[in-house]
């Protein structure tokens, strides 16, 4: 039975902040998008895919963090998890940066689309339900294997409610992945034309966050 209490309402915020400001304007949410535009007719097909293969990932996530509490303390696994978080955002700020510079974000967005395009050839012969679902789930799982948002939620799971964070978690990729491919042209849109203002708002939310993971560690330490 799960315990409602105030570390698991902040687990959910937290998780769902935080996933939700990684993946947005991310390549695997342009490959939503463009799944949302080419598969206009199986949309709701295509949420339940976000669902199953998100929540493979999370699941997969709370896995290895079981490992990491049982081989570290959870207080210096609350600073090392804030310090992931803030390199993970001054990473993501230096690419943003690079990006801008470079205009590299319409190079990525233009292999994204040629990619996605070659994999829908395949995914246009596949006509049961069941089988679509499993394959679009299947991509989800590989994009996301390793990726950031899947570093911050291993994090989460290791400091704060793994029920929360679990909830928060699907919460934020079926909001922003699930609305994406119901709203596939406006959102896509948006996110192509302020990629830079997505990015700092990325940055500030994980440094952020990261920062207070390692002074409320450090405190108990």
């Amino acid at each position: 039975m799960i315990k409602i209490t105030e570390e698991f309402f902040i687990a959910i915020a937290v998780s769902f902040v935080s996933v939700f400001t990684a993946e947005l304007g991310d390549k695997t949410q342009l490959f939503t998008f463009l799944l949302g535009t080419y598969f206009h007719k199986r949309k709701f097909l295509l949420v339940l895919s976000v669902f199953f293969g998100m929540g493979i990932v999370t699941s997969i996530g709370y896995g290895v963090s079981v490992l990491f509490h049982q081989l570290i303390n959870t207080d210096i696994l609350q600073i090392i998890g804030g310090a992931i978080f803030v390199i993970l955002g001054l990473f993501t700020l230096g690419k943003a940066i690079y990006d801008k510079t470079r205009l590299k974000e319409v190079c990525e967005i233009t292999e994204v689309e040629e990619k996605t395009e070659k994999r829908i050839e395949k995914l246009t012969n596949i006509k049961n339900p069941f089988l679509f679902v499993g394959a679009v789930s299947l991509l989800f799982v590989l994009m996301e294997l390793g990726d950031k948002s899947q570093i911050m939620v291993l994090v989460l799971f290791c400091t704060h409610n793994w029920v929360g964070v679990f909830i928060g978690a699907i919460a934020a990729f079926l909001v922003l992945n699930g609305v994406g491919i119901l709203l596939a042209a406006f959102v896509k849109k948006a996110c192509e034309n302020h990629p830079f203002i997505i990015a700092i708002i990325a940055v500030f939310v994980s440094i952020g966050l990261g920062v207070w993971m390692i002074v409320s560690g450090a405190l108990v330490v």
